[in-house]
């Protein structure tokens, strides 16, 4: 699957097949290549929408992960955003400032760091996430009810032929 996601990301040839029926692999190659845009553009727009309510990306995926996961260490969180223990430091420094998180240290081990979200920050998150889905729904209202009921169905099946290792690994 690596080596999938490898491929799809940074080579511009055609994934090899092993064989199979071909109409299933251009139908494959198609699907991949269509979540492909739909993520560039669905990332696109989400950083549109967050630049004009004048937030970092970054700092989202912070709220996101320490709403979802209170008590992560600041190792842990660096490990989940895909970003240095440094710059994440950096980022919850400013956080702490603004009010929207609290440190506090580790009962095991003092030395480390412990975050969980202030009732500022899960205010601030749960206002974020509300405006970001009133600005997807204004875009997908044009979509009839029973093609989304369709579109839902089939990433339902996709999500379930991978499993829920990647959703477990990453919560």
């Amino acid at each position: 699957m690596l080596h999938l996601v490898w491929h799809q990301t940074f080579s511009t040839k055609p994934f090899p097949r092993a064989g199979g029926n071909r109409v299933a692999n251009q139908s494959i190659e198609v699907m991949l290549k269509l979540l492909q845009d739909v993520q560039r553009i669905l990332k696109h727009h989400a950083a549109e929408f967050l630049e004009r309510q004048g937030v970092p990306l970054t700092t989202v995926v912070i709220l996101r992960h320490l709403g979802d996961s209170p008590g992560i260490t600041v190792t842990e969180l660096g490990r989940r955003c895909g970003l240095s223990k440094g710059y994440v430091s950096v980022l919850l420094d400013q956080m702490e400032v603004d009010g929207w998180i609290h440190k506090f240290p580790d009962p095991d081990d003092q030395r480390r760091k412990r975050l969980r979200l202030s009732e500022a920050g899960r205010s601030f998150r749960s206002r974020l996430e509300r405006m970001h889905l009133e600005f997807l729904q204004e875009r997908l209202q044009a979509l009839p009810p029973s093609q989304l009921d369709t579109i839902i169905a089939g990433l339902q099946h996709l999500r379930d032929a991978f499993g829920d290792s990647f959703h477990q690994n990453n919560t």
